[in-house]
């Protein structure tokens, strides 16, 4: 190969080598800090924290959606025939439930995943949610997330439901 071009292309290797590493180690600083925000979502849970949980969230424009399993809409299609699959919710009226239950409750989260380029994200992850000592709901629950001035913002909650078994 010509000289020049080697030096050239050495050049374009180092300096892509360098770009994908800079790539890596911000994708490893924003996934810790949305790691964070799961943690602050799961401990506003458990303390009934309104101000905390309601920090997370994008204060407008953002959404939230039930989606109930197979077996979860044919269940509930059984007590009620015009049961929707798919509901509408808010972060608020989420934040107003757990602060108004009388019980403890309790979001644990497991098999999370984290896909984000420092700007976007989203985090999917299975998801059991305990009422006093009871499960009351279970199911695979995804966010997407956003990088604002103010840090991770959650800008979507979408959840499949579905009651344990104990029917």
């Amino acid at each position: 190969m010509y000289q020049p071009l080697r030096r050239i292309s050495a050049v374009c290797a180092v300096v892509l080598a360098c770009t994908a590493a800079a790539q890596a180690s911000a994708a490893n600083t924003a996934e810790a800090a949305i790691r964070q925000v799961v943690r602050q979502f799961q401990e506003g849970i458990r303390a009934k924290d309104g101000a905390a949980l309601r920090s997370l969230f994008l204060a407008k424009d953002n959404s939230w959606l039930r989606v109930a399993t197979t077996a979860e809409w044919q269940y509930l299609r059984s007590r009620r025939a015009d049961a929707a699959k798919v509901e509408a919710g808010s972060y608020e009226n989420f934040v107003r439930e757990i602060v108004d239950d009388s019980e403890s409750v309790e979001e644990r989260f497991s098999n999370i995943h984290i896909h984000t380029n420092g700007t976007v994200a989203s985090v999917h992850f299975d998801f059991v949610f305990i009422a006093g000592e009871r499960t009351t709901n279970q199911g695979q629950e995804a966010w997407h997330l956003v990088n604002t001035e103010q840090g991770w913002k959650i800008s979507s909650v979408i959840y499949s439901a579905e009651r344990p078994a104990q029917r």
